[in-house]
Formats: structure tokens, sequence, C-alpha cells
């Protein structure tokens, strides 16, 4: 099927901005007002990072929390929270930091609080808002540098507004005592529209049209570890016609499949999660590739994006041309297999 594509490319494009306007979007702020003795902290019931604890607005720990991030109005008086506390040598100094995450009964958002054991208490440093859902909380110990990072994976809904959802893997890195995102990569993802909306075909001509991918990962445990990626990503249309409703899964047809492979890499000169190392072809410099932009399943009906996001020696990440990064070893580009 050839699809009316400028439309749909418009459409989703829009959407592709905004993601990526949210996904980077994230809070801290650095405090040392908190200082509580180790052994009062330990007190404090530790949940199991694997299961959820419920406790309440009045418990002066959620309370000492929301205070240290002047976020006391965040909950309702009578409202219940998760709470979850990791342990691990997140500052890499060799001493066990806290961050203790809390999740609302009503809120959709997740609060990470990082403590810092310094001098036999633990102070409060600084905060990060995750918007989405969490759905797991885990400690990535990178061994070559001794230190642990922040893993997540996040769930995004938004099948109401802009008909799509996805699920991200996302990783953070608190030595510099505030969060730093050092991996985002998206595991899961679905989304659907109708031709129709391109106003380019009658409603009686109009199918449904589908995008899914899914990923199976894989950690690899090395003293730099390496995430191993393979994504699946498929594009089906529907039989049927002049549907006011999505239809079911089984009234699709697979008109186009692709798989990716992809290996993310703990590189300790980038401080991060790297695909691999390329020449900037204007400056001359070495950059870090992070993601291939192109690896967007929206290839599959058409809309192409020949770019790397990339990363330089001052920390900016930017998206280039592929056509201006010179790929180290002689490659010209990273390869879809």
């Amino acid at each position: 099927m050839q699809l009316q594509k400028i439309g749909l490319i418009s459409i989703f494009l829009l959407c592709a901005i905004i993601a990526n306007q949210y996904k980077y979007k994230t809070y801290y702020e650095s405090s040392i007002e908190t200082t509580l003795p180790l052994e009062q902290m330990n007190m404090v019931k530790e949940p199991n990072p694997l299961q959820i604890d419920i406790l309440d607005k009045s418990d002066p720990w959620v309370k000492q929390m929301l205070k240290d991030i002047k976020k006391e109005d965040w909950l309702a008086d009578k409202e219940k929270v998760k709470v979850q506390k990791l342990e691990g040598d997140f500052i890499g100094d060799k001493n066990i930091d806290q961050i203790w995450a809390l999740t609302g009964e009503h809120q959709k958002e997740t609060l990470f609080l990082l403590y810092e054991n310094y001098k036999g208490k633990y102070q409060y440093r600084s905060f990060l808002e995750v918007f989405g859902e969490v759905k797991e909380i885990k400690k990535l110990a990178i061994r070559g540098v001794q230190k642990d990072l922040l893993l997540i994976k996040e769930y995004i809904n938004e099948l109401l507004g802009a008909f799509e959802e996805s699920t991200r893997i996302k990783a953070y890195d608190w030595r510099e005592k505030k969060p730093t995102i050092v991996l985002d990569i998206i595991e899961d993802y679905h989304a659907y529209w109708n031709e129709l909306w391109d106003h380019k075909k009658p409603k009686n001509e109009s199918h449904w049209l589908q995008i899914v991918q899914h990923s199976d990962v894989q950690w690899q445990d090395e003293l730099y570890p390496v995430l191993h990626v393979i994504s699946h990503q498929v594009f089906s249309t529907s039989k049927a016609t002049d549907q006011v409703d999505m239809p079911k899964e089984e009234d699709f047809q697979i008109q186009k499949t692709k798989e990716i492979k992809r290996d993310y890499r703990w590189d300790p000169s980038w401080n991060g999660f790297i695909l691999a190392e390329g020449i900037d072809t204007q400056t001359g410099e070495k950059v870090a590739i992070l993601e291939d932009l192109s690896d967007t399943p929206f290839t599959l009906v058409g809309f192409v994006e020949d770019a790397y996001r990339i990363k330089r020696k001052n920390g900016s990440i930017e998206e280039v041309p592929k056509g201006k990064i010179h790929m180290e070893g002689g490659k010209k580009e990273l390869q879809v297999s």
C-alpha cells in the first residue's frame, strides 16, 4: 500500500518534537540542610525495591523528604504514598548512599531523592522528577569506576491524546550529586492513526495504520556494562475501512517489518552509554554517538531522519546529519543488522 505521507509525517513529527522535549525534562535542586544520623535513617522501614510499601503522608520520614524538596503540598493530607529505597555508591566515593522514590496515590509522577552518606550522616543533595509511570527501579553497578547508577523503566501512555504509548529505559548518574541522564532508549512503542486524519482519502477508503516496536534487551555484566538491544518493528494496516474505533489486533495486516540490533556500552571517557565514536568532519573533534535517529520505526512509513544524536567533549548534545560524522575504523555509518 502506498501511504499519503506528507500529512502523516507532519502529525508525528510534531509528536516526536514534543516527546523529545518531554524525555529530557527533569528537575533537581541542591540542599544540605537535612542531616540525619545513619542509625536514625536505618531505623526507618526499608521497603523492598521489588515490592510496594505504602505509607501515610503523616509518616515523619515522608514529611521530612517532602520538606527537603519543598513539596509539602504535593500530597493531600490523607493520601497514601508508595515508598522505595535503593542503596548504592551513587556518588562514587566508596560510601553507601540512598535514593528514595516516592509515588503519590493520585500522582503519575515519581520523585527520586538522593541522600549522601557524609561523615556518618545522610544529607539531602538533589531530586529528580519523572513524569511517566515508573515500572521498574534498579541499581546498575559500573564496576570499572566503582559507582552505581539509578536505572528505571518508564511507561508513558498518551493513547487518549497523541495516540501513542511507549516504555523507555533510562539511567541516571549522580556523581555530581545531581541527576544526569546517561542512557535513554525506547524499549517498546505503539502508535496508531487513521488515514482520514490526513484529509487525503475519503472516509470509505481510509484505513487504520499501526506501528509497533518491541525490543529484546539484555545486560552484559562487565567492568563497563553493555546493553544489547534487538528491536522488532512492524507496520500494519487495517483490513477494513470506514471505522470509527480502532480495530482489534487480528484485523490488521502486516505491511513492513524491520529488525535493528544495537549495543550501548559504557565509556568512561564519555561518562555515559554510547553506540560508537566518530569525528566531526567540520571541526575535527571526536564525538560520541548516543543514538542513530534513523532507528525510528516511522521509517517504515517513509519518514527519514538521516542523523545522529551526538555528545561533544564539552558535554553538549546535538543532532547532526550523518554525513558530517566520519565513523572511526573507516565505517561510513552505523549499520542496521
